[in-house]
């Protein structure tokens, strides 16, 4: 049975905005994750079956409850691209939930009341001390499931290392920044997001860092 590799996180993940990933109408991704994302360029490297469950504008609480309510397998490698720490996810009253992205764009598509708790109550230390709580959460998971795992931040921050709780000490996150190295490189169609040559040598990079992946 081949191997598969199980990616979660955001557009990052996803490839929004690569050649074959964008709307036909509008700057939005297209309906699939993209064959030029690093995901589906790692799998085709290491010769592993992808499952890509990422999804744009997911924030961290969204990528840990799809972590949740996957079926994974035995001979699953798990790789989560953490998203921005500054992201939410609201659960509402009818069940349903929403993204939301603390800047202009993403407080504008939310109700009054949400965005004023974000302008007026949000902090980086309590932002950083909940992504430390979630990646605590998915950490457990796959450690008590006995799935290997490689967790990933798209953005370097020194704050990170400075407030990182103790229960959180043996949680190893990869040396390896997607959005640090995409700066070295042309952004996709949209002018936003990493283009084809930087999911390039984000993959080659992780090929070199997770030797697990393809020495079997």
């Amino acid at each position: 049975m081949m191997s598969r590799l199980v990616t979660f996180g955001c557009s990052c993940t996803y490839g929004h905005s690569l050649p074959d990933c964008t709307a036909l109408i509008g700057d939005g991704p297209g309906p699939k994750f993209s064959r030029y994302a690093w995901p589906s360029l790692l799998a085709d490297k290491c010769q592993l079956e992808l499952s890509n469950m990422s999804s744009p504008g997911n924030s961290n609480q969204r990528i840990l409850l799809d972590i949740y309510n996957f079926e994974f397998k035995e001979t699953d490698h798990v790789i989560v691209l953490w998203t921005y720490p500054d992201r939410d996810y609201i659960i509402l009253n009818d069940g349903t939930g929403v993204n939301i992205l603390l800047n202009n764009y993403g407080l504008k598509s939310v109700k009054d009341n949400i965005r004023n708790y974000y302008l007026l109550a949000h902090s980086n230390n309590d932002i950083w001390f909940k992504a430390w709580m979630i990646y605590f959460a998915a950490f457990n998971f796959f450690t008590l499931k006995k799935i290997p795992f490689t967790f990933l931040l798209l953005q370097k921050d020194p704050l990170l290392e400075s407030i990182r709780p103790n229960f959180a000490s043996n949680i190893k996150l990869l040396d390896l920044y997607f959005y640090n190295i995409a700066l070295n490189y042309p952004k996709a169609f949209d002018k936003i997001h990493p283009g084809v040559e930087a999911h390039k040598v984000f993959s080659e990079l992780l090929y070199e860092k997770l030797p697990e992946l393809h020495n079997k």
